[in-house]
């Protein structure tokens, strides 16, 4: 199927379909980091978002911090006290607007 034809998809599909691509690009391409903040040279999960936002536009911008909180939750295993976590997802979400 085309791009353009899965852009069309109404919301209800088009949602978790991109949640659970984030979540399995995030998993299979997770590295674990050297440094205690977390931070690693690669990251094509950020990558969907900005090309998801890009081609639907800002009112999927919610979707972000929903994406970095599963991913935290998933992929990493909650690696934070929640409130140290919903500031992460905070920070994180301001930083990629």
């Amino acid at each position: 199927m085309p791009l353009h034809q899965i852009l069309k998809l109404p919301a209800p599909i088009l949602v978790p379909a991109y949640l659970a691509l984030f979540l399995a690009l995030d998993w299979l391409t997770f590295i674990p980091s050297f440094a205690p903040l977390g931070i690693t040279p690669w990251n094509p999960s950020a990558a969907l978002v900005f090309g998801f936002l890009l081609l639907k536009g800002p009112r999927y911008l919610p979707l972000l911090p929903l994406c970095i909180l599963l991913s935290d939750l998933v992929v990493r295993g909650l690696p934070l006290p929640i409130w140290g976590l919903l500031a992460e997802v905070a920070v994180t979400s301001c930083c990629y607007i």
